[in-house]
């Protein structure tokens, strides 16, 4: 199972991500969702945060890895400096989730929203070790937990965007329109250029 995300990965330029409430040997939870059309994979798990996202991604790896990517995701998440440099002074890869754990103790890092940011980064410096493409686009429903590397909305809930504008006069609400109509004009010509792409479309 492991072997078809790795691969799905490695082969694909964007996936479809998605989660959905699930009961898993008789406990509530959730189920995750990565594919796109080469591939479909899923996974039952007790959270749907971004940790637990990053941790999908590593696709059967156990490892956080603390390097430049991680304490770049850091610094950007304003991680304290104390914390920061404590991680910063000590890089490397911690091969479970014990370890890592034991680490951020020994690192004075006990704070929830400090332990949250350090194993997302240290998530983050996994998954880009084990040859994550940072170009692959990840598609979903505009769920925060999946907006980290290349992300993008599905049409959908990108149109949602649009229909979150509220007009304050009648003229503003025939450009929204005009907008709206453009949007999905986009979209027709783009499949249409998928099933036969010349320059002229």
């Amino acid at each position: 199972k492991d072997a078809i995300l790795q691969t799905g990965l490695s082969v694909s330029n964007y996936i479809n991500i998605d989660d959905t409430g699930a009961r898993h040997q008789a406990k509530n939870g959730y189920c995750t969702h990565i594919g796109n059309e080469f591939f479909a994979w899923f996974k039952s798990t007790a959270s749907k945060s971004r940790i637990n996202f990053l941790e999908l991604l590593r696709a059967g790896y156990n490892d956080y890895c603390v390097n430049a990517d991680a304490l770049d995701y850091m610094k950007k998440q304003r991680l304290p400096a104390a914390s920061y440099n404590a991680l910063s002074n000590h890089q490397g890869t911690f091969q479970d989730s014990l370890s890592w754990i034991t680490h951020l103790e020994k690192s004075n890092i006990t704070t929830a929203r400090h332990i949250k940011i350090a194993t997302e980064g240290a998530l983050i410096g996994s998954v880009l070790s084990h040859g994550f493409n940072v170009d692959l686009a990840i598609v979903s429903d505009d769920a925060g937990q999946f907006n980290i590397f290349k992300h993008t909305l599905c049409w959908i809930h990108a149109e949602r965007k649009i229909n979150d504008i509220n007009p304050v006069s009648n003229e503003n609400a025939l450009e929204i329109d005009d907008v709206r109509q453009r949007f999905w004009t986009l979209y027709d010509n783009l499949k249409l250029y998928k099933e036969n792409p010349k320059s002229e479309l």
